[in-house]
């Protein structure tokens, strides 16, 4: 009967995209993606910024205030750039249907690769997220064909309106 609880909560946390319907599923990808993002975030911040002290007095609060950049933040950059992902996911499904998780792990190192031009830190989180995000949309679009733009864009705009009230704090 223990055994059988850690596998149950994982049954219920995990996104199904058979019994779940679509705000269920987003909620519960978001939630994994976010989770997982800060997590990785914060163990490669620490060892850059502790233990390789690089680069040094590093701070990034200053450049995250105004409406214009909240706007780019939450709004304008994940709609752009989750029509790009959709793009990449769809070609994926096409090209790589039997090999999801090969395809949402590229997807995620490429948008990972996108982001860390602008900062090296940028790499890790949007490389996770972009892998998790991709692969529930594989998961969602065998169940629900092809409504699954929303699977990207709204886990994306939450995730990052998260890290903006973080990064405000």
């Amino acid at each position: 009967m223990l055994a059988e609880k850690p596998a149950w909560i994982i049954r219920r946390i995990s996104p199904d995209p058979v019994l779940d319907r679509r705000p269920t599923y987003v909620l519960k990808t978001t939630l994994i993606s976010v989770a997982t993002a800060l997590t990785v975030v914060h163990v490669v911040g620490f060892v850059w910024l502790e233990w390789l002290e690089w680069p040094p007095g590093a701070s990034s609060a200053d450049r995250h205030n105004g409406v214009w950049t909240w706007l780019s933040a939450v709004v304008w950059g994940p709609i752009g750039e989750s029509l790009f992902l959709y793009l990449a996911c769809a070609f994926a499904f096409i090209n790589a249907r039997e090999r999801p998780v090969a395809a949402s792990v590229v997807i995620g190192i490429v948008a990972g690769l996108l982001h860390g031009i602008f900062a090296p830190l940028w790499f890790f989180g949007p490389a996770v997220s972009f892998g998790i995000w991709s692969f529930a949309w594989f998961r969602w679009r065998t169940v629900h064909p092809p409504r699954g733009f929303l699977i990207l864009l709204v886990p994306h705009m939450l995730q990052n309106l998260l890290a903006m009230v973080l990064v405000a704090a």
